[in-house]
């Protein structure tokens, strides 16, 4: 079944370029929306930051505070990170994009078959590659 079609959102950030090879392919971008990254970064500065706490703090405060203040001081912190973090992940996927780089269609989250075993360009590259190529 056809995935239904999806809106460009304005802040989508291409990681990967792939220039069409042939008249009539499609020139395509991976990308994600520029909040998931910010998501991940701040979730693996908290994982790292409560692994270290865990670590050196938390043997000496740990029968000062009772454990399911520990889980509620986590949840509360990790939750709001991991909402965002899964409604920012629908864009995640593959765009075609036009000859300046920017997404114009969402084609969805499977790898196209036009791209397979062929590594992604900067975006630098990309430009270079269609302007000489």
């Amino acid at each position: 079944m056809k995935e239904p079609e999806r809106a460009v959102p304005e802040k989508l950030v291409i990681l990967a370029y792939w220039p069409h090879r042939q008249a009539g392919e499609l020139n395509i971008g991976y990308g994600v929306h520029r909040n998931f990254i910010l998501s991940q970064g701040v979730a693996s500065i908290f994982s790292l930051a409560t692994g270290v706490f865990g670590l050196l703090f938390e043997p000496k405060v740990r029968p000062a505070i009772r454990a399911w203040v520990r889980f509620a001081l986590i949840f509360v912190i990790s939750m709001p990170l991991a909402i965002l973090s899964l409604r920012m992940r629908k864009y995640t996927g593959y765009y075609q994009i036009d000859d300046q780089g920017r997404p114009v269609h969402f084609l969805g989250t499977a790898l196209p078959e036009s791209i397979k075993g062929r590594f992604g360009l900067t975006r630098k590259k990309f430009l270079e590659q269609l302007k000489y190529g």
